[in-house]
This record gives structure tokens, C-alpha cells and sequence, in this order.
């Protein structure tokens, strides 16, 4: 009877470390349609999706297969009327998901627009097991990657003024 008494024990705290360890599946509905900065479209050839920092990159779905971190564009530059989910481990503490478009490779792309999102603000927009969204969250203003050249004429323009007030 001890040996038994035992076992169940042993086989609760099993059960017990496997569930606190268990992730929760949650996602982000969302889709990209006519991006927008500053008035004029934004061309771009695909879009991802991250938490936080844009170092992790979610999983993307249409709805029957996962296609890995990157979401095509549907039509040429600048619009994906179809709405994926964006796969995400909700019990990760985390504030903001920011989308991004790319223009160029899936691997050396480059960052032509973005958009974050806090969590709270786009709550309607997750889906928790059976609970989902009736519509996906849209992005259309997103705002522009400054280029390097950009960045070079604002640097040099530092340095001039810089020097100008050490004579």
C-alpha cells in the first residue's frame, strides 16, 4: 500500500511541475492593408511581427499552416489584404508588439516602415483559445526607417556645429 501511496504521490508532483510549466498559445490577429506614411503609400514585399525589443520574431499563420516570421505582401508593394495570426507564449511578460515592413530578401531586407502597438491597446485584437477576434487589427500609417543617408547628413551637421563652437 506504501508503494502505491508513493507512486501517486510521485506522479502528482510530475503532473504538477509539467503544468506549471506549460505555455499558454495566444494570437495576435492583424493584417496590413495600404500602408500609409505621411500621406503617400509605402511599398513594401513583406511584414513580421515581435514583442518588445524586435529581436524575437513570431511565428506567422493564415489560418491553416504556419509560414514561419514573414508575411508576404499579396499584391505587389504595399498591401496584404489577408489576415494572419501572429503565435505568441502569453505567459511571457511583455508590453508592445511592433509590426514591420520590409522591402527587399526575407534574410537582408530592409526596414522601409514600422508600427508598436501596446498590449493593452490592442487587447480585441488577441485571440485566447476559442475567444477570437471578429476582425483583425489593421496597420495603414506606419512610420518611415530613416535611411543612412539621412542619418550621415544629420551626423556631419553635429560635428560642424560642434566645431563651430570650439573656434
Amino acid at each position: 500500500m506504501k508503494s502505491v501511496t508513493k507512486f501517486v504521490s510521485v506522479l502528482a508532483v510530475v503532473f504538477a511541475a509539467k503544468a506549471s510549466f506549460a505555455t499558454v498559445d495566444s494570437y495576435l490577429y492583424w493584417m496590413v492593408d495600404s500602408a500609409v506614411c505621411g500621406g503617400s503609400p509605402v511599398a513594401f514585399d513583406y511584414a513580421t511581427v515581435s514583442t518588445d525589443d524586435g529581436a524575437t520574431y513570431l511565428n506567422l499563420y493564415d489560418g491553416t499552416e504556419n509560414l514561419g516570421p514573414y508575411a508576404g505582401a499579396v499584391t505587389p508593394h504595399g498591401t496584404s489584404t489577408d489576415a494572419y495570426y501572429a503565435g505568441y507564449d502569453s505567459s511571457v511578460s511583455f508590453t508592445t508588439f511592433l509590426i514591420e515592413l520590409w522591402m527587399g530578401s526575407t534574410y537582408s531586407g530592409t526596414r522601409v516602415g514600422y508600427q508598436t502597438y501596446d498590449l493593452a491597446a490592442i487587447s480585441d485584437y488577441i485571440a485566447r483559445g476559442k475567444d477570437q477576434p471578429s476582425s483583425p487589427l489593421t496597420v495603414t500609417n506606419v512610420v518611415p526607417e530613416p535611411t543612412s543617408g539621412l542619418l550621415s547628413i544629420f551626423g556631419l551637421v553635429a560635428l560642424a556645429l560642434r566645431r563651430r563652437r570650439r573656434a
